[in-house]
């Protein structure tokens, strides 16, 4: 995994803090510049996470205990190309 995939060129970081951005960059300095860079290519992934076999299914569920959450999953096609429309914005918290 670390020979294939770990590469600065193909990683991305987001920073947030109450710090200036020149402390900021400091800590990114000092946290994330022993990165290598190995200049590798994006990976991509043929075909879908899921068959027709997996989707389109309606599951009736029986609970155990009283616990009020729901967990909802959505398989996705790669958004890596529709930057620009930003998609995942309709289903963001």
């Amino acid at each position: 995994f670390y020979k294939t995939y770990y590469s600065a060129n193909i990683m991305k970081l987001v920073v947030l803090g109450k710090q200036s951005i020149d402390e900021l960059k400091l800590m990114v300095d000092m946290y994330f510049k022993g990165i290598p860079n190995q200049n590798l290519s994006v990976p991509h992934f043929p075909g879908e996470p899921y068959g027709k076999a997996e989707l389109a299914k309606r599951l009736s569920v029986m609970p155990v205990s009283e616990v009020r959450t729901l967990e909802m999953h959505f398989p996705i096609r790669e958004i890596e190309t529709l930057y620009q429309s930003k998609p995942t914005r309709y289903i963001s918290h």
